[in-house]
Parts: C-alpha cells; structure tokens; sequence
C-alpha cells in the first residue's frame, strides 16, 4: 500500500504562498528597478521552491487519494470474506452425525426414485395411459422435494432431517427457515405470537412452506403473510390473483388440480403432510384480496 507522508504546517505555509503569486511577480519587478542582483535572484529562487514544494503538495495529494481508493477496497474485500467465513461456520457446524443421517435419508430418497422409474417402464410397456402414470411423476416430484428440503435443513437449520413428528416451536423454525429458503425470493411477513408448541415435522412442514410460498409466487403475489393465531392456528395469506369464481374450491385439493401452468400438486402435497401431522388446512373461500389457507393443529 502506498505510504503518503508530508509536513502539513510547512504545506499550509507553501498554499498560502502560491495563492500570493503576485507578491513573488512584485518583488522581482523591484529588484529589476533597481537593479539589485541579489534580489532577483533571492525572488527567482523563491519562486523555484515554491513551484518544487507544489509539486511535491500535489503528489502527496494524488497519493493520499491512492491511499483511500486501496483502504476502500481492502474494506470491501473484507466485508465479502467475512460473509464467506460466515458461509463456511454455518456449513462447518453440520455434525457428522447429521451429515450420514441426511446422506442416509437422502439415498433412500434415491431409491424410492428408481423404483418408481421402473415402475413407469413397466407401465409404459403394459400400455398404460398418461392419467396412470401421472400419479408416480407426482409422488416423483415429491420425494425430490424431500431430498432437496433434507439438504436445507441439515445445511442452513439446528433441525435434523429425520426428527418425525416431535413437540417444538413451529414458529421459531418457520422464521430460521424463511430467512434462508424464502426471503431473497419472496418477501415473507411472520406475525402473530411469539411462539407456539406443536407436533410437527420439520422436513414435511418445510416442503409445505415451500408449496405455499411456489403457490404465491406463481399467483403473481409480491408478498406472503404467515400469520401465528391462537388456538395453535396458521393462517397463510398473499396478495396474488386469488381464486377464480368459476373454480371449484371443493376440488382445489386434489392430485393434479390446477388454475396455474403447476402440476397440480402443491396444494394436495400440502394437505397430505398436514394431516401426517394431525393438522388439517381449509381455503378461505370469501377471502378476495388474494388467497388464504389456514392451518390447525
């Protein structure tokens, strides 16, 4: 890094001559006058000084300059390291423990993938029909969501992939979860009470957050509330397009309904995991400032 160092009393003194040229120009008109060689060359050789010294004043300035621009971008450099230290701790505190029982989880996933890949081969043979062979890329779909959820839990989250139900604070998962999955996609508002002891699933309830959070998304909506109630109630509410007056509410929770360009199965994935936790989720039919969906446990 460059070095800038300068006596700044001898500086201020130098500008304060250099503003005064005119005095320098007056003397030597004197000592021509009066023909006094000495002087002149006492005013020429003030003049040189005084013309070397602003040279070295404007380098020292050009340094410092240099000097700030590197201190900025050291600055910034830090600032991203830090960040990727901060990355890298909250990658290196995933116990080896949870480590094998994620990658445990994750190859069971796997298989259960390859099996349902030769079970549509063997359909596919058989002559079966798309409508039959749907439901497998579905429930496809679903374990691939598990592998990945399995991932982000273990990767951004204290929570083990492999917990099943248990009683924990569904709210205080929902806001580490949202921060890391949602909030850089999808601005997400949590509120409502500060926390709430219920049985529930970790890596299921994650994929049911992501379904709703995709849902809204695809609903045009710019925002999602996830709204903690009495009663161990969740209310989820965004401000998308909402439901169509000719959809049949009654039939928005099953396999492959759809009003968006989706699959079909967020909502019935979303049902299907609640009820695994003895939860049940209802739509808010008369809510027309977007789409609303509670949840009871």
């Amino acid at each position: 890094m460059l070095k800038a160092t300068y006596n700044k009393e001898l500086t201020e003194v130098i500008l304060e001559h250099t503003k005064k040229k005119s005095e320098i120009d007056e003397l030597k008109k004197i000592a021509r006058e009066k023909s006094d060689v000495q002087l002149l060359k006492q005013a020429d050789k003030i003049e040189k000084e005084t013309e070397k010294l602003k040279k070295e004043v404007s380098e020292n300035r050009i340094e410092l300059q240099q000097v700030v621009i590197e201190h900025e971008k050291t600055k910034k450099a830090l600032e991203v390291t830090q960040k990727q230290v901060g990355v890298l701790q909250s990658k290196a505190d995933v116990s080896v423990d949870n480590a094998i029982d994620a990658m445990h989880i994750m190859k069971t996933y796997a298989d259960s993938i390859d099996s349902n890949i030769s079970e549509i081969v063997d359909m596919v043979r058989e002559g079966d029909g798309i409508n039959d062979i749907l439901p497998v890329f579905h429930e496809i779909r679903q374990t691939c969501s598990k592998i990945l959820n399995t991932y982000n839990l273990v990767i951004n989250t204290e929570y083990k992939a492999d917990t099943g139900n248990k009683k924990m604070d569904i709210i205080k998962f929902t806001k580490e979860y949202v921060e890391k999955q949602w909030n850089h996609k999808l601005p997400v508002e949590i509120r409502g009470l500060d926390s709430m002891e219920v049985m529930f699933n970790p890596l299921e309830f994650s994929i049911i957050i992501d379904n709703i959070a995709d849902n809204a998304r695809k609903a045009n909506a710019t925002k999602l509330q996830i709204v903690f109630e009495n009663n161990n109630c969740i209310k989820w509410v965004d401000n998308g397009y909402g439901i169509q007056s000719d959809v049949d509410v009654s039939k928005m929770f099953e396999q492959g309904f759809t009003t968006t360009n989706g699959t079909g199965i967020g909502l019935y994935t979303i049902q299907k995991y609640a009820n695994k936790m003895n939860a049940t989720v209802t739509i808010n039919s008369n809510y027309k400032n977007g789409f609303e969906l509670l949840m009871r446990f």
